[in-house]
């Protein structure tokens, strides 16, 4: 069942100017809604536990990787998650990267842009923000059960896409300190 709610429409190419090109069934993405809602308060509790986390912004020729989760209000974000207990921010940036878009970088490809607390529905969470910067696009994998898609975007096309909060404080943060998003 859950094989065919993914392969059924799907549309791995990518439209970077809009967020309806996914095909995927519309009944797992509206199910993604759902079951956020309704799981709000063990994800709230969830994340008020371990409270800090990791983002890396993936940077190929003044464009940015996003990615949209399938658990929560169909956004488009930066890529990252929670770190374990007691795990090193740098590994867990990597391996929250390779989890949600298939990319595998090394230690010495990711530079840190600073830390920021931010506030979400009532959490205030700690994001430790990481740059890698590549030369070259890498190929992206969607696992369908995390991530419903990727995007790559320009400073224009952001304003037609619909991005969460800690995202856009992010890109405002830190844009202009890798020149990001020219």
């Amino acid at each position: 069942m859950l094989a065919l709610l993914l392969s059924k429409n799907c549309n791995m190419k990518h439209n970077p100017l809009t967020v309806d090109n996914i095909r995927l069934n519309p009944i797992w993405r509206g199910l993604g809604v759902f079951i956020y809602f309704l799981c709000w308060p063990a994800i709230w509790c969830m994340i008020r536990m371990s409270p800090t986390r990791a983002r890396v912004l993936v940077v190929v020729e003044g464009e940015l990787l996003l990615a949209q989760d399938w658990l929560g209000p169909n956004r488009w974000s930066i890529p990252g998650g929670g770190l374990h207990r007691g795990e090193d921010p740098k590994i867990g940036a990597l391996r929250e990267l390779e989890e949600e878009t298939g990319i595998q970088l090394d230690l010495k490809q990711l530079k840190l842009l600073g830390k920021m607390n931010v506030h979400n529905n009532y959490i205030k969470t700690k994001l430790i923000i990481y740059t890698a910067s590549l030369p070259v696009k890498p190929q992206l994998r969607i696992s369908g059960i995390e991530i419903l898609d990727h995007t790559w975007v320009g400073r224009s096309q952001l304003k037609h896409i619909k991005i969460d909060n800690n995202t856009a404080k992010i890109i405002d943060s830190f844009a202009k300190q890798i020149n990001l998003l020219q």
